[in-house]
C-alpha cells in the first residue's frame, strides 16, 4: 500500500507511525475526525517500530497507549515457526526471530514483528491488522493460517530449505 491507497486516515497514520515517517504524520494529524483509537493505534505501531520521534509527536497530540499485553513465547517455539512459506495463490512469507520476537510478512513487504496473542497465534496492528495461527503436526510446524482484517484467508505451508 501507500499512504494514498489507504481507506481512511486513520488507517493513514497507523501505516505512517509503523515505518517513522514522522512528517506524513505531522501532515495527518493534523486532518480532521481522526478517532482516539486511531492515535492510540498509530502510537503501538510507533513503539513497535522504535521511532521514538514520531511517539513524542503522537503523546503531545493525545495518543494513549491501549495497554495491549503480549504473551512471551519461549525461543526454542519462536524458532520452530522461522523460515520461508508459500500458499496456492502464490504469496511467500518468510518469518525470522530478531531481538525474541518473530518478525516478518510478505516477501514483498518491510518485516515487521509480530505480537504474540498465544503459542501459537500472533496479530499485526494497524491498517493492515492480520493474525497468523500456525498450524502443528506433532511438534513440527506445517504452515500457518493468515486472517486479515481488510478481508481474506490464506493457508500457507511451510517450505522446507
Amino acid at each position: 500500500y501507500s499512504v494514498l491507497e489507504l481507506p481512511s486516515y486513520d488507517a493513514a497514520l497507523e501505516w505512517a507511525a509503523m515505518r517513522g515517517h514522522l512528517e506524513t504524520v505531522k501532515v495527518l494529524l493534523n486532518q480532521p475526525g481522526l478517532k482516539a483509537e486511531a492515535l492510540s493505534a498509530a502510537l503501538a505501531a510507533a513503539t513497535k517500530g522504535g521511532h521514538a520521534e514520531v511517539l513524542e509527536l503522537l503523546k503531545k497530540s493525545g495518543a494513549k497507549s491501549s495497554g495491549q499485553v503480549s504473551v512471551q513465547v519461549d525461543p526454542e517455539t519462536l524458532k520452530a515457526y522461522a523460515g520461508a512459506y508459500k500458499n496456492q495463490e502464490g504469496m511467500e512469507f518468510s518469518f525470522t526471530v530478531k531481538d525474541g520476537k518473530l518478525t516478518g510478512g510478505n516477501i514483498f513487504d518491510d518485516p515487521i514483528t509480530w505480537v504474540a496473542v498465544d503459542k501459537t497465534t500472533f496479530q499485526t496492528f494497524g491498517f493492515a491488522k492480520a493474525t497468523v495461527t500456525f498450524r502443528l503436526e506433532g511438534n513440527k510446524v506445517v504452515g500457518f493460517r493468515l486472517q486479515q482484517q481488510m478481508g481474506g484467508e490464506f493457508t500457507f505451508r511451510k517450505v522446507e530449505p
